[in-house]
């Protein structure tokens, strides 16, 4: 089909991205690695999706006080023979990054395929559901001279989900949905379990009383694993011995793991308890019982196959 751009941002879009790749039959491809953690994963995952570009870039930044900059550097730091060359077709899942949008929408004549940026093209309670940037948002867009969000959205010809059966972001109309761990054995009740819990940067979305009630939850429970967010810097338990992801995401890291025994997963509202389906293991969802939005986070949840709990 000819030359393909394909934008990333985080290791599980670089494993829905490698689905895409082949779903689209990309063949060569210019690959962009962007990330602000620098973790295990994001070099394991641009590691992979590289050994098949023709050309990659692996670029990490640093955080920026003003969050424009994030946006404005980025762009600026990508190679000038990617930033100048006409592609035929961008894959790109972060499309609220400007930096990405912009790069996208300046190859005029390609073809735009979107993915999955995890739960938040799920999740009503998530920025993304908001019709069009506003304030700030939309200043941004004007001065960096790219395309409302709308706008964009409109220009894309495909999108990849792995949430069948939910209410999505994207027009139905453009929607593809692939699976991304059927190829893992189901899990079993024979030869025992392993439980997990899922860290998340709790302090950054939730209030102290939730966190409480989370770690003692988790005093109370028999955990075998603690299994730490990338961007999660104090554990809510530090007695839990951590699970070494070998530089995978969690779902991965944590299927991989069980060896065929059963696996029992504790979390908040995680993506990690939504995409992995019900057949791989047991999931339980721990929520707050004063904070309204976990009420759809509930409904999101027993969707997925989770027995939901509220502390």
């Amino acid at each position: 089909m000819g030359s393909t751009l394909a934008l990333c941002r985080t290791p599980f879009q670089a494993v829905l991205l490698k689905q895409v790749l082949k779903k689209e039959c990309a063949g060569s491809y210019d690959l962009v690695y962007l990330t602000q953690n620098d973790s295990p994963e994001d070099r394991h995952y641009f590691s992979e999706l590289s050994s098949d570009a023709a050309r990659s870039q692996y670029l990490y930044l640093d955080r920026y006080r003003f969050d424009v900059l994030n946006h404005v550097v980025a762009f600026l730091k990508i190679e000038p023979g990617i930033r100048s060359r006409c592609y035929s077709r961008v894959l790109v899942s972060s499309i609220d990054h400007l930096g990405f949008r912009k790069i996208a929408w300046k190859a005029r004549n390609a073809e735009i395929v979107s993915f999955d940026d995890g739960t938040g093209h799920v999740n009503q309670e998530a920025r993304y559901f908001l019709a069009a940037a506003e304030g700030r948002g939309r200043f941004y867009e004007v001065v960096f001279r790219v395309p409302s969000r709308i706008d964009f959205v409109k220009k894309i010809v495909r999108h990849y989900s792995i949430y069948p059966g939910y209410e999505h972001l994207m027009p139905s109309k453009i929607l593809r949905y692939v699976e991304l761990f059927d190829t893992y054995p189901d899990c079993t009740s024979s030869g025992g379990e392993v439980s997990f819990f899922i860290g998340q940067p709790f302090t950054e979305a939730y209030d102290n009383g939730y966190g409480k009630a989370l770690a003692s939850f988790v005093q109370q429970e028999k955990i075998d694993y603690y299994v730490q967010h990338p961007r999660e810097i104090t554990l809510i338990n530090r007695n839990i011995k951590l699970l070494d992801k070998l530089g995978c995401i969690a779902e991965e890291a944590i299927i991989r793991a069980t060896q065929g025994k059963k696996a029992v997963i504790y979390g908040g509202f995680s993506s990690v308890l939504i995409n992995l389906p019900a057949s791989k293991a047991v999931k339980v969802m721990l929520l707050s019982s004063s904070d309204p939005r976990h009420r759809h986070y509930a409904e999101l949840g027993e969707k997925a196959g989770c027995r939901v709990v509220f502390l």
